[in-house]
């Protein structure tokens, strides 16, 4: 079976760049600074239930309380990120 073979030139291309620029490496250092500075504002601000994740791949549970982990309303998450979007 034939097939346009640009594809895989590009996907073989993507993949040289990323190993000689180190980018999963930085990904690892980058995200290992932000679960730092996550983890501080979790000890900080009660609506943070947990942080998670891996690399650049990170997440904040919102929650109303930490003991049952029942999530925060919406409202409140639109007003973080919007928050959030202006600064």
């Amino acid at each position: 079976f034939g097939g346009c073979t640009a594809g895989p030139a590009a996907a073989l291309e993507n993949v040289a760049i990323i190993e000689r620029e180190g980018l999963v490496e930085n990904s690892a250092k980058v995200g290992d600074y932000f679960m730092e500075k996550f983890a501080a504002l979790k000890e900080k601000h009660s609506i943070i239930g947990d942080v998670r994740g891996m690399g650049l791949l990170l997440g904040l549970e919102l929650v109303k309380d930490r003991v049952t982990k029942e999530p925060c309303d919406e409202s409140v998450c639109m007003k973080i990120v919007g928050h959030c979007g202006k600064n």
